[in-house]
């Protein structure tokens, strides 16, 4: 006779789940079906971590908020290599996006980092977490840091901004629209600091890039300068993402053509 887990009592269960690691508690057997889930509600260690991602982040506690941030990057690697579409859900979810943008206000630099740094990692992954993030604000906050004189600060916003921008047309438009493009630009222009400088550019091609629709002419024809300015670096990664946004700019207007064609690109190219 055989004997299904699910019919053992919940102490039984508890010692079972003890021989699991982490990761199996989180990845495996969450959702199974409602019998299950309502054991691990009350198993111990499931409530650590999801202690973890909730009261711990919202704790006024420095040390506990920065665990929970590293807790919680460790979490998003596991949701991005399980490619747990359920995980996903229920980890990034609208309270705990709105927690990290508040973070970004912070007045301890760790905090700020590791949160934005939670931020860029979602941003980097599946498209609704990337919406989650749009409709929570974060892309104006971003466009404020990217002033910031921390320079980790000021490369991952820009890192974060390239990831929501090249989601797709329409998160491109939002971040043109608030306002990215003129500190990108100053950013282009002053930072003599290459992995900046690559992130940024990056960003510019994100930026410009797109067919469906092609972006408005008008929010990025202020850039072709800094492109033909950019075609003079010597780096490769630099080079790369420049030389496309200029083709993508090109197919854009016979108007725009002309201005790139006038500032001199050809003979660099």
């Amino acid at each position: 006779m055989t004997c299904s887990i699910l019919r053992l009592p919940a102490e039984i269960t508890y010692r079972i789940l003890d021989h699991l690691d982490e990761s199996t508690l989180i990845l495996s057997l969450r959702n199974v079906c409602k019998r299950l889930n309502l054991i691990l509600d009350t198993y111990y260690r499931y409530q650590v971590v999801r202690n973890i991602l909730v009261d711990d982040l919202f704790n006024d506690d420095v040390n506990q908020i920065l665990g929970a941030l590293s807790k919680y990057r460790q979490l998003l690697n596991i949701v991005a290599s399980s490619k747990n579409q359920q995980l996903s859900i229920e980890i990034v979810n609208p309270d705990i996006v709105s927690r990290l943008i508040q973070l970004l206000n912070s007045e301890h630099d760790q905090i700020q980092h590791d949160a934005l740094w939670v931020l860029l990692n979602m941003a980097g992954g599946s498209s609704h977490h990337t919406k989650y993030l749009v409709n929570a604000g974060v892309i104006q906050i971003l466009i404020e840091l990217i002033n910031s004189p921390k320079e980790s600060i000021q490369e991952n916003a820009i890192w974060t901004l390239s990831n929501i921008a090249g989601d797709d047309c329409q998160c491109r438009d939002y971040v043109l629209n608030g306002g990215a493009l003129p500190p990108l630009l100053n950013v282009l222009s002053n930072s003599t600091r290459l992995p900046t400088l690559q992130t940024a550019a990056w960003c510019l091609l994100n930026l410009c890039r797109g067919t469906s629709p092609s972006v408005d002419v008008t929010k990025v024809e202020s850039v072709v300068p800094m492109l033909n300015h950019l075609l003079a670096n010597s780096d490769e990664f630099v080079l790369n993402d420049i030389c496309f946004a200029l083709s993508y700019l090109c197919q854009l207007s016979n108007e725009i053509l002309s201005a790139i064609i006038q500032v001199g690109v050809i003979p660099r190219l």
